[in-house]
């Protein structure tokens, strides 16, 4: 049986910010998706080289968030602290008893304040625990999305769907799906820079952000790979981030 993964992801470049900006931001973003389900709460956090990975609640490190995000900062080749290339922070919920995630967990990771490479990824479940259908839904993942791309800003971010072990299905005619770390588009975001000019096919449907950025969405309820109508919007929009959101581009920031 195929297993489906769904998650939120975004990278941007060459964007240091403070440890009290990431640890506000850090914090914001935690409380900003529990206003969107109840049940997104009781965060933990984990410390550099928690090896356990049961972590702390979150709220043991409100007070101190700053001092926090400096002693999550990211290390170089040779294991001595690396300002400049950022701090990496974690926060999951609902922990199973034997210290895992369950498929009702939720995990939001994010890379900040580096002068290169940035991003997060938000997900429920994990790739050993598929998550719980009742949380992938369309209001739960545009919700953090649009949550995501106001707090953290960015040129681009995607709502997807993978499977795990195998690429993207062809389309019923027999059309490849492009790959990319874009997977199957569900739901793709694209700053009004990005989108400049954009015309998208009439089948997918858009709206407008309140940064003036873009909206694409493949499907209004939970994103199937087996739903051929899914798929044949998801592939356009695939083809569109392709184009529109290069890691890469130096525009990324």
């Amino acid at each position: 049986m195929k297993k489906y993964f769904y998650d939120i992801q975004s990278v941007w470049l060459n964007k240091p910010e403070s440890t009290e900006i990431i640890g506000r931001k850090f914090l914001e973003t935690l409380n900003s998706f529990e206003r969107i389900d109840p049940s997104f709460r009781d965060w933990r956090t984990l410390d550099k080289g928690d090896e356990e990975f049961r972590g702390r609640p979150v709220t043991d490190v409100k007070a101190g968030i700053a001092d926090f995000v400096q002693s999550n900062v990211q290390d170089n080749d040779w294991g001595e602290p690396e300002p400049d290339d950022g701090y990496n922070l974690i926060a999951v919920n609902r922990y199973g008893d034997d210290s895992t995630r369950t498929d009702r967990s939720v995990s939001f990771r994010v890379h900040a304040g580096s002068k290169w490479r940035n991003e997060y990824t938000f997900e429920v479940g994990s790739n050993a625990v598929p998550p719980d259908p009742k949380f992938v839904s369309y209001k739960i993942y545009r919700s953090a999305l649009l949550v995501l791309v106001s707090i953290w800003p960015a040129a681009w971010a995607n709502a997807c769907c993978a499977i795990w072990g195998a690429d993207p299905p062809s389309l019923p005619s027999g059309q490849p799906f492009p790959y990319s770390h874009f997977q199957m588009p569900w739901v793709s975001y694209l700053s009004a820079a990005r989108a400049e000019g954009l015309r998208v096919p009439s089948e997918v449907s858009t709206e407008r952000t309140p940064d003036g950025g873009l909206l694409m969405v493949a499907a209004d309820t939970r994103f199937e790979p087996t739903n051929p109508d899914h798929l044949r919007r998801s592939r356009i929009m695939a083809e569109i981030m392709i184009a529109r959101a290069t890691d890469g581009d130096p525009d990324a920031s």
